[in-house]
């Protein structure tokens, strides 16, 4: 009846042994990308250019971080930002599966990517 040793669902089970993270981290990425998917390109705000001078072209602006600028150089923003917002949403996706996992270890997978709360 209540034997613990048996899991109730295989997919929760598997879940909670970290079996299951990397489907976690791919839907959770393909939902934050969803918005730059809908419009075609991703999302900019009034400072993406100051980013892409510093790090495209060398210019060093004080306002602005150079870490930033650096990791659109190296993930080749010249080309496109595509790899970085890709990359960005990887890295989102790890950090909010991993405190889950920590904060509130009966989640599951389904709870994670939708609230399965209702009303």
């Amino acid at each position: 009846m209540g034997d613990a040793s048996i899991p109730a669902e295989p997919l929760a089970a598997a879940w909670r042994q970290g079996r299951l993270m990397p489907t976690g981290v791919a839907l959770l990425a393909v939902l934050f990308l969803g918005v730059a998917f809908w419009n075609g390109f991703p999302l900019m705000f009034y400072d993406t250019g100051a980013y892409l001078a510093e790090g495209l072209s060398g210019a060093f602006l004080v306002e602005r971080s150079p870490v930033y600028s650096f990791l659109l150089r190296f993930t080749l923003g010249g080309f496109s930002l595509w790899p970085v917002v890709i990359l960005q949403s990887l890295m989102t996706a790890i950090m909010i599966v991993l405190v889950a996992r920590i904060e509130a270890p009966r989640l599951t997978l389904g709870g994670l990517v939708c609230d399965r709360r209702g009303g």
